[in-house]
């Protein structure tokens, strides 16, 4: 009785697995759920896509668009014992940046060689359109690139291709070039009456970082202001890129391992320059960065040599208290630095710092106790760089839009110095630009100081 039972079970286990391979061909099988983008790592070429006023790059800002040689492609499964697998496709391009794709081409029906057909997107089939020259190459029109479609069969696999084919030689397919921007390509297979579709957008992208080079052993020297400058100019040996016109490239500088990308100071322009002072006599780095259009970004380090040839500096013995902006790591003028203890059975007592120059405070001698702190102070105008943009900031901030990324930020949002952000802080910020407050709560009027060991 056991044979029968079997052998009904091993029939039904490979009818079970002849319904599961109908039901999963035929298929495409790389047709990705995500929007890809396709790295450019290559120079730019006037001669393609670059046709005004049908093209428009927002990467440099005038018609010829970059280019990048991009693997499109569509990967298919037939059903086994089934007829030829059909693989088409219809390429939709947004050729001016204005996120809408007016120009569309499809395998059935390819535009002549270097042309394709612009604001055709809304044409019945596709027909008509602005003739557009994207290869403008001097070549003869059998030599020109067009669109093609390569098909490829290894077993029960079938590929199809976007290339570039001549009229010359239309089964030489090379890897098609697309321009900049955002597109979109929608394929078909079809085996028999069955028929599968990929639709998806992707993006085409310069992702090559820029070529900076920084000049080396760099000398300054201190003046009289017992500091000295280091200028962008001192410090840039070459810039270039393969697709930003040099004179659109963002170059900025900042002291080796202050923060983060690119350097950026109080008012968010590109820092150009770097102060030294007395204190920085050794092992002074400092690291130039570049950042082209599409916010791709390289840096370069190089030391820097502080002289005193002239005897500006004075000889300190004591150890220093010094103030610096945390943006640039320039000296702040104006501090006041005093070292607080409590005396048995007393209230905490507070003793000022001489000034030592360059925004520092000498620590001539320690208070007699076992326990201390130092602090520093400044108390200028409360509203010193505070507008209502702040507000729309912190707003973002609370809502989860757009958080704070640097713990500065947080530290500048606190108004009432809760330790936490909230509307509360809004509110006492409004207070103050509206002059019904004229100092915030639980707070110091402008300033406030960490040391430079700490992460913001």
């Amino acid at each position: 009785m056991r044979k029968p039972i079997h052998l009904l079970s091993g029939l039904g286990l490979v009818f079970y697995i002849n319904c599961l391979q109908a039901q999963l061909c035929p298929r495409i099988v790389n047709c990705p759920q995500s929007t890809p983008t396709y790295c450019d790592f290559s120079t730019n070429d006037t001669l393609l896509w670059n046709v005004a006023p049908f093209t428009y790059s927002p990467t440099i800002g005038n018609a010829d668009l970059h280019e990048g040689a991009i693997d499109l492609s569509l990967k298919a499964i037939g059903c086994p014992g089934g007829g030829n697998v059909g693989i088409s496709f219809i390429l939709y391009l947004d050729l001016d940046a204005d996120d809408w794709q007016e120009t569309v081409l499809t395998s059935g029906s390819i535009p002549p060689a270097g042309r394709v057909m612009a604001n055709n997107s809304f044409n019945p089939g596709f027909s008509g359109g602005d003739t557009v020259w994207f290869d403008r190459r001097p070549l003869p029109d059998s030599l020109k690139y067009r669109f093609s479609l390569e098909i490829a069969y290894s077993g029960d696999t079938t590929i199809g291709y976007v290339r570039f084919s001549t009229d010359s030689d239309p089964y030489d397919f090379v890897p098609v070039q697309l321009p900049e921007g955002r597109h979109r390509i929608e394929w078909r297979m079809v085996q028999d009456a069955n028929v599968r579709y990929c639709d998806r957008n992707f993006k085409v992208k310069d992702c090559q970082q820029p070529l900076v080079s920084c000049n080396q052993n760099l000398e300054v020297f201190i003046d009289a202001t017992q500091t000295a400058s280091l200028s962008l100019d001192q410090a840039l040996a070459a810039v270039s890129d393969n697709i930003t016109p040099d004179s659109q490239l963002l170059v900025g500088m900042r002291r080796l391992g202050a923060v983060f990308g690119f350097p950026l100071d109080a008012e968010g322009n590109p820092q150009d320059t770097v102060m030294f002072n007395c204190t920085m006599d050794t092992d002074q780095y400092i690291e130039v960065w570049a950042r082209d259009r599409e916010n791709n970004l390289e840096n370069c380090i190089t030391q820097v040599f502080p002289f005193d040839t002239v005897g500006y500096c004075p000889f300190v013995a004591n150890p220093l208290a010094c103030a610096r902006s945390y943006w640039n790591d320039e000296p702040l003028y104006g501090v006041s630095f005093g070292i607080t203890y409590t005396p048995p059975g007393q209230s905490p007592v507070t003793l000022p710092l001489p000034g030592a120059g360059s925004g520092c405070g000498e620590i001539a001698s320690l208070p007699p106790a076992g326990f201390f702190s130092l602090g520093a102070s400044k108390e200028t105008v409360p509203l010193n760089g505070v507008t209502t943009f702040d507000l729309v900031l912190i707003s973002r901030h609370i809502l989860g839009n757009e958080p704070f990324d640097a713990g500065w930020k947080m530290v500048a949002a606190d108004a009432n110095r809760s330790n936490t952000i909230t509307t509360l802080d809004i509110l006492e910020l409004r207070r103050m630009i509206l002059g019904v407050a004229t100092q915030l709560p639980n707070n110091t009027p402008s300033w406030r100081f960490f040391v430079d060991t700490c992460t913001v």
